[in-house]
């Protein structure tokens, strides 16, 4: 029965899934010139073929055949289509065949299943998927090895990377940015998983390049354009990584309402992936929620969501309600600008060398509108200053946010907001930030050089040293919290 290329696809899919339980699917190939001089398998070399070929394809089994024509302008799209085929269907015919073989002692009919499949791609040059070593073996390969002072640790079990790579939902047609790839295990079970459209993975070890590589050839296969930067993400520029036409508003989340009346083609999914190293995990998502509050970098082409690993101490950071002991300035600043969301726990013993602490996977997707909507800079410094002293109140740590001359500032500050600064910082919830921010802001428009002030300053540090002088000659008895409560009140 002759088909045309899709519906050849679909009838070869229901008969892989047939085969599972009985018979084998055989698959033969010819190539020809102008579809009427056929082409040899093994050309002699210097041996040119025309660019207009044609394929002819045949599958059967015990009930069915099927062929089908694939000409050569068509061969991309088809090759990519196939391969979906295979990589959906083999997995299943070695697990249950070999499984079946195993109780009734012939092995034969395991490799029986899957030879004919095997000797087609490997004779279908456009098609070839490479047989890639392990992680492991990769390691042992190049010589690799995990460096300390870059905070290297690998995951080698498929089944961890896989875990991980499911919680960022379905990557089909996805673009994909993957962070710090190492040895490639996350890459792989992105291009398995998904396949995504688009790949970029920024890797700053050397090392790790030839491995990346061949998996940069292999993507080709799964229909994924990949590209490799050898770079610090830290330093990675990420604002014309894709067109302007990918940019997305915002309010709409990838669900534009011109997007919904067709008039626009649907928009494809952006995320980023990474399993980070330890050393760099907290200054790369500080920098990133920066972006994400000033909308730029990756984050000037939409919502676009992150998948990261981090220690499972800073994860339960990220997270962490008030009153937790974890709470802290990454909890306010994460928890304000996305939606946090702690998805698994990966034992330190998954990883090689062995990790002294567990990992945590976590996922931020930004909001559309923060619950701070005060400027960064601001919510940034008060933030940072409310966390100086953890274990004191919040009026001992507000009190670095000014000079010891004014402290008529801090006052207000805590009147105008009505929050009692008898409380400690991890005590404060979002809305009692939003106050105190709210207020920090206005008392800056005030005071114009407010915002720069530093008390750790040359300048300032020896006025600070003597506050409490300071403050009893204004106030005419020191600061403290007692007076500091009745002025609030």
């Amino acid at each position: 029965m002759k088909l045309d290329n899709d519906a050849f696809l679909v009838q070869l899919g229901k008969m892989f899934t047939k085969t599972r339980t009985s018979g084998s699917v055989f698959i033969n190939m010819k190539r020809y010139d102008g579809r009427t001089k056929p082409i040899p398998r093994n050309l002699p070399k210097n041996t040119t073929v025309s660019k207009n070929y044609s394929c002819l394809i045949r599958a059967s089994n015990s009930k069915t055949k099927i062929s089908t024509v694939v000409s050569s302008e068509n061969m991309d799209t088809f090759s990519s289509s196939y391969s979906n085929v295979l990589k959906i269907n083999i997995d299943g015919l070695k697990k249950r065949d070999r499984k079946q073989a195993k109780s009734s002692g012939d092995m034969k009919r395991s490799l029986h299943a899957k030879r004919p499949l095997n000797n087609f791609i490997s004779s279908f040059p456009e098609m070839k998927i490479p047989a890639l070593p392990s992680i492991r073996e990769i390691l042992q390969i190049y010589g690799i090895k995990a460096l300390k002072h870059l905070g290297q640790n690998f995951l080698l079990q498929p089944r961890c990377i896989d875990n991980i790579v499911k919680c960022a939902g379905d990557l089909r047609d996805a673009y994909v940015i993957e962070v710090g790839p190492g040895p490639g295990g996350l890459t792989r079970s992105i291009l398995r998983l998904g396949p995504p459209k688009y790949l970029a993975v920024v890797e700053l070890d050397r090392r790790f390049l030839p491995g990346l590589e061949e998996l940069r050839i292999s993507a080709h296969q799964f229909g994924t354009k990949m590209d490799i930067y050898r770079t610090d993400i830290l330093q990675f520029p990420m604002d014309n990584l894709f067109p302007d036409d990918y940019i997305r508003d915002w309010s709409d989340h990838w669900s534009h309402e011109a997007v919904k009346k067709s008039i626009l083609p649907k928009p494809s999914k952006m995320i980023v992936i990474g399993n980070l190293p330890f050393n760099i995990s907290t200054p790369l998502i500080s920098n990133w929620i920066n972006d994400i509050a000033e909308r730029r970098g990756l984050w000037r082409y939409g919502r676009v969501p992150m998948l990261l690993t981090f220690q499972k101490e800073v994860a339960e950071r990220l997270i962490a309600n008030p009153w937790e002991e974890q709470r802290s300035r990454l909890s306010i600043m994460a928890q304000n600008y996305c939606n946090v969301e702690y998805k698994r726990t990966i034992s330190g013993k998954a990883f090689s060398p062995k990790a002294k602490v567990d990992v945590g996977v976590v996922k931020l997707t930004p909001y559309e509108k923060p619950i701070i909507s005060t400027p960064y800079p601001y919510l940034h410094k008060l933030v940072k200053h409310a966390f100086i002293y953890r274990q004191k109140r919040i009026v001992r740590c507000m009190e670095t946010l000014f000079p010891p001359q004014r402290p008529d500032l801090l006052i207000r500050l805590f009147k105008e907001a009505a929050v009692q600064p008898s409380k400690a910082s991890f005590e404060l919830n979002m809305l009692e930030f939003r106050d105190l921010v709210s207020t920090f802001k206005v008392l800056c428009d005030e005071n114009p050089n407010l915002l720069d002030y530093a008390y750790t300053s040359k300048e300032n540090l020896q006025s600070w040293h003597r506050r409490r002088t300071i403050q009893r000659d204004i106030l005419g008895v020191p600061l403290s919290l007692n007076n500091a409560l009745e002025s609030a009140n």
